[in-house]
């Protein structure tokens, strides 16, 4: 048993075996996901598992078949655990559920290293991590709610802007944690602005040029193909993920934050945690929350099996 959780006494039924088996659980450990539970025969098809995390309300979670790495959000009876207040399973591993808000393409180098770097990176720290791809035109609120973390990908103009913003305001409301990569970025101000600032009509360029108040401009230079340099500031979510005051970068982009907003962003409560050599924003963050942070470089791209990127890790972490 963890010694940070008192142990709750409450009986939880093992429903997975031939007969009824019984075993203490403690208070407030995340469901567990794969393998087997002390006591208990492994996961199999249909296994309930309640998610201890979320109130009562909230469906448990079924396995989605007899591969205990693939375990899915599904509807089952919350009687089946005989009324149980509140309960958790020991956990026996950690499969946190990452949803990257973007439209897929094969051939964007970028969206392959972006489930690449998720999943390496998950093995990097001991998770069984989950990428599924929610394209801005089709995903539902439903997923959205299901998922552990979001990663709001580079390749934009999206398909849908607004479902972008919707789901980028979801993580920032609910505490979710958010990485923006590139696109990512980009959206995540013009969501601050709109929802937070209170600016409806806030633009980006990439979409209507000639919208009347751009939060979001083209870059006076290209940045695509381009590594530089970002100064990262200390005592930010970004400093203390890479643990250095300076590291070199990947960009695909052509679109940043315009400066002129710069100033009632921050006093807004925006936090600028990264700049380029000529004191560009590089990197924006939401530093009340878990982990909410913009970068307009693209962190996964430049992540590796042999050296994780470290922005990426520190998602994940906070997703676990």
């Amino acid at each position: 048993m963890s010694p940070l959780q008192e142990c709750d006494r409450e009986k939880v039924p093992n429903v997975s075996g031939d007969s009824v088996k019984m075993f203490t659980t403690p208070v407030g450990i995340r469901t567990p996901t794969t393998g087997s539970l002390p006591g208990t025969t492994p996961l199999t098809r249909g296994t309930p598992l309640h998610d201890a995390c979320a109130p009562r309300s909230p469906t448990p979670l079924t396995c989605a078949d007899g591969l205990a790495s693939t375990c899915m959000r599904q509807v089952v009876d919350p009687d089946a655990f005989w009324g149980a207040s509140c309960p958790a399973l020991w956990k026996a591993g950690v499969m946190p559920q990452i949803g990257v808000v973007g439209d897929f393409r094969a051939a964007n180098p970028t969206h392959v290293a972006t489930t690449e770097g998720l999943e390496h990176t998950g093995r990097a720290l001991g998770l069984d991590t989950t990428v599924t791809w929610l394209p801005t035109d089709t995903f539902t609120d439903a997923e959205l709610a299901g998922m552990d973390g979001l990663l709001v990908a580079p390749g934009s103009p999206y398909a849908s802007m607004t479902r972008a913003l919707d789901a980028i305001r979801h993580a920032r409301e609910h505490d979710v944690p958010l990485l923006g990569t590139c696109g990512g970025f980009q959206h995540l101000v013009v969501e601050f602005a709109r929802n937070v600032l209170g600016v409806e009509d806030a633009g980006h360029a990439e979409y209507d040029p000639d919208a009347s108040t751009l939060f979001v401009t083209a870059l006076a230079c290209s940045l695509q193909g381009q590594r530089l340099d970002v100064e990262v500031h200390a005592d930010t979510r970004a400093g203390a993920a890479y643990e250095t005051s300076t590291a070199t970068e990947r960009y695909y982009c052509d679109f940043g934050l315009n400066p002129s907003f710069l100033e009632p962003l921050r006093a807004a409560g925006l936090v600028v945690s990264g700049v380029d050599k000529d004191g560009e924003v590089r990197i924006v963050e939401l530093p009340a929350l878990r982990f909410f942070v913009g970068t307009l470089f693209v962190p996964q791209a430049s992540s590796t099996p042999e050296r994780p990127h470290p922005l990426v890790g520190a998602f994940l972490t906070a997703a676990r």
